[in-house]
């Protein structure tokens, strides 16, 4: 089978977004390709730099459909749930909209990779820089459609003949391969930096780190344990390491003053002084209200996935070990146990109503009793998690102000300092990390100048502890996860009873549960689901009796997830009608 994607308005369409203030004659495929574009080593400069424009787009803009929405940490709320693959009713005719947005970017690089060591007068090894540049940031779209479409049509070169541009298909395995050796490529070009310095002028730049993060990523999907080991230890070789300077370095991680850091593999730019869309969109997404910019606070934190972080000394948290009784109650009637102390009595009718069991309120005690269930966890929940009682530094009257997180609201505007939200009759477990605090860092528009690592080291590790697991060096994946557990303040493993591992498989699900503690809410762990082959079980399982969905803390649900039959393991490629809206066309065959 054969798949013919784009026409000349796509290839135009690439080179004004490149390079928009040269003038070109876009009646000539040969003039576009080799002509003005790069006859000049400035405008040659600006064809690469576009390629990393598109990076900025999908996160700037939280009406995306980010992965993180798709993976088992967060829900997205109902009046922006528009994704059939989680409701059951996806169809080759409803667009996912990354498909053609992933091949202008690869043709992008394709037009790099022909073109830029022709450019006149241009250093050679500033041009293979640029080239192993152009190389990684195409497997990098290459291996997120492989992932989530499984196997694809690989082109390498610029368009130029149009009317046969009819590649096969490959496998997922095929795809695969073909990263691996582009990659190689790259990493064995010495001209192709390893690490750029925080204070290099170069500094956002891929590099030879996230070459290898990728490369071995492919080798994960492939289940050749040895060569992604090999990949993910060189890194570190690369300069990339954790964290871990002060007294809370995980929190202070995913601050302005850290994000370049020597963890920071692979960020993505974002400043104030820019554009709308030069702006991290997490601010929006995953703030409240009362976080500066006015959040709107659309992705929340699964209450199933908090239930997963483990007790302070490293054993496994249970409701009723709190609340004794709380696991067969009612799930409307544990709202009681989240209410606020001092109700008044229309307070206390009204929630009457909406089911919580009234007769276990403590007028004095309701709020402390509910923080008993958070204070003694895993430090990483509440340093990434605005939990009930909790507080947060917010700015969104244009100073620096304590609000806390309490049900149900009442005022934002004085005295107690409410967290603001729009549903105020509902509560969720709201995103601290990623969100800036205060007035610093953000913009009134719910705009962040929050750089987002794509790449980080601690996934590096994470990656090289299941690598070390599944060749069944299990001591030594303990010594790896347990860089990151010291490092966050966590119980170590084989500490005590509650943290001693048994065998390859507890470590197996020990580590992935570790993914998901570390690297809550920044879009990489629904990959890693998807490879582990858990995400359906995850995200479509069945907790307390019910599909999973969107819900509040207590676990009531607003809308299920629905499975929709095994067709969904794979994303449907967008049909001929979805295509001709990005400028593309179909394959006959297909």
């Amino acid at each position: 089978m054969k798949y013919k994607f784009f026409n000349i308005a796509l290839l135009a369409a690439g080179a004004i977004s490149m390079a928009s203030c040269v003038d070109m004659d876009l009646e000539s495929k040969s003039d576009l390709s080799s002509g003005s574009i790069w006859s000049d080593e400035n405008t040659a400069q600006a064809v690469i730099t576009g390629c990393y424009n598109a990076f900025r787009g999908v996160w700037a803009d939280c009406g995306n459909n980010w992965p993180e929405n798709m993976g088992s940490q967060i829900d997205r709320e109902p009046s922006r749930f528009t994704v059939g693959l989680l409701r059951g009713t996806q169809t080759p005719s409803e667009d996912w909209g990354n498909w053609a947005m992933y091949y202008h970017q690869i043709f992008d690089c394709n037009s790099v990779i022909d073109h830029m060591a022709n450019v006149p007068n241009i250093d050679p090894k500033l041009a293979s820089q640029y080239i192993s540049e152009a190389r990684v940031i195409r497997c990098y779209n290459y291996y997120i459609m492989n992932v989530e479409y499984g196997g694809l049509p690989w082109y390498e070169h610029e368009l130029v003949d149009i009317d046969n541009l009819n590649e096969p298909r490959g496998t997922r395995e095929e795809t695969f391969r073909k990263i691996i050796a582009d990659l190689t490529l790259a990493i064995e070009n010495p001209d192709f930096p390893g690490k750029f310095s925080a204070g290099s002028s170069d500094y956002g730049r891929v590099n030879k780190g996230m070459a290898y993060m990728l490369r071995g990523f492919s080798y994960m999907w492939l289940k050749e344990w040895s060569n992604a080991e090999a990949d993910f230890r060189s890194v570190g070789d690369c300069g990339f390491k954790l964290y871990t300077a002060g007294e809370k370095p995980f929190k202070d991680l995913f601050t302005v003053a850290q994000e370049r850091c020597d963890e920071m593999i692979f960020s993505i730019q974002y400043d104030l002084a820019s554009s709308f869309w030069n702006q991290n969109g997490y601010q929006r997404s995953y703030g409240t209200r009362s976080a500066r910019g006015w959040g709107w606070a659309n992705y929340v934190a699964n209450p199933y996935f908090i239930d997963s972080f483990e007790n302070a000394d490293g054993s496994k948290f249970n409701w009723d070990d709190v609340i004794p009784g709380y696991s067969t109650m009612e799930k409307k009637a544990r709202r009681v146990f989240f209410l606020r102390d001092g109700l008044t009595d229309a307070e206390k009718e009204y929630q009457a109503e909406q089911g919580a069991d009234m007769a276990q309120y403590l007028p004095d005690g309701n709020e402390a009793r509910i923080r008993k269930a958070y204070d003694n966890r895993d430090p990483r929940l509440e340093m990434s998690v605005i939990t009930p009682y909790a507080q947060f530094i917010g700015g969104n009257d244009g100073v620096n102000r304590t609000y806390t997180l309490r049900f149900p609201f009442r005022t934002d505007k004085k005295k107690p300092w409410d967290i603001k939200y729009d549903k105020s009759d509902q509560l969720f477990y709201f995103v601290r990390k990623n969100v800036t605090e205060g007035i610093a860092n953000a913009n009134h528009l719910g705009g962040s100048e929050l750089d987002h690592p794509l790449f980080r080291y601690a996934e590096t590790l994470l990656c090289l502890a299941e690598c070390l697991n599944e060749q069944g060096d299990v001591k030594g994946a303990v010594e790896v996860i347990n860089q990151i557990r010291k490092r966050c303040g966590a119980q170590l493993l084989n500490s005590n009873a509650a943290t001693t591992v048994a065998d390859q498989d507890d470590m197996r699900k020990r580590i992935r549960n570790e993914f998901k503690w570390e690297l809550f809410a920044e879009n990489e762990v629904y990959w890693h689901e998807l490879r582990w082959d858990t995400w359906k079980d995850d995200k479509f399982g069945m907790y307390e009796g019910e599909p999973n969905g969107w819900m509040q803390v207590w676990g009531t649900r607003d809308y299920y997830y629905n499975w929709g039959g095994d067709h969904y393991k794979l994303y449907p490629i967008p049909q001929e009608e979805i295509l001709k809206n990005h400028n593309l066309v179909q394959n006959p065959g297909w």
